[in-house]
């Protein structure tokens, strides 16, 4: 028998104060182009999906270049569990913020 009372308040707080997030193991040297994504990370410590938040015409260069960073996945006590990190990326050809003009 299930008794909800007994489920934490709020879940999706507590369970992000137990998990030790993912992060980037090997950090970007070219900061000449550099891309905010959000990576999900396996417990394997690879990119499984992109959401590049500010190059999303280009995701399937985001998600290749994400493939190419290693990653720490994220923890939950002991156990590695698959987890989203926001991170900053070089992307080659990362149009600039002042492409678009008013006509």
């Amino acid at each position: 028998n299930i008794q909800p009372e007994k489920f934490p308040p709020q879940p999706i707080k507590d369970l992000n104060r137990q998990v030790r997030p993912p992060h980037l193991l090997d950090k970007p040297t070219d900061e000449s182009h550099l891309v905010h994504m959000r990576v999900l990370v396996s417990d394997e410590g690879l990119a499984l999906d992109v959401d590049s938040i500010d190059f999303p015409a280009h995701y399937n260069e985001a998600m290749r270049m994400a493939g190419h960073h290693k990653f720490e996945p994220a923890h939950w006590g002991t156990m590695t569990v698959p987890w989203y990190l926001d991170v900053e990326v070089p992307v080659e050809g990362a149009p600039s913020a002042a492409t678009h003009e008013n006509d």
